[in-house]
């Protein structure tokens, strides 16, 4: 779906993505799971997938407004190696 033309934004699956959490971003998670609700409605299906990077749904607690099925969580690890 591409913003900017008219379009029914109806869908089974959601997957928001971690950055979306971070503070300087504005964004609350009852408005994110208030417009989830909205895309949603009238599915069967009805999933939300997270996809997020050293755990930011939990850390920033969207994951007790959001009722996610699933987050798919990353963690980073630097290793130097010496060749």
């Amino acid at each position: 779906m591409q913003l900017g033309e008219p379009t029914d934004a109806h869908a089974d699956v959601i997957v928001p993505l971690g950055g979306l959490t971070m503070p300087k971003t504005g964004i609350n998670p009852e408005k994110a799971n208030e417009i989830a609700r909205k895309v949603l409605e009238n599915s069967e299906k009805k999933r939300i997938i997270g996809l997020c990077f050293q755990s930011m749904f939990m850390q920033q607690k969207w994951d007790k407004i959001i009722n996610f099925n699933y987050i798919i969580n990353a963690d980073l690890a630097v290793e130097v190696l010496d060749i």
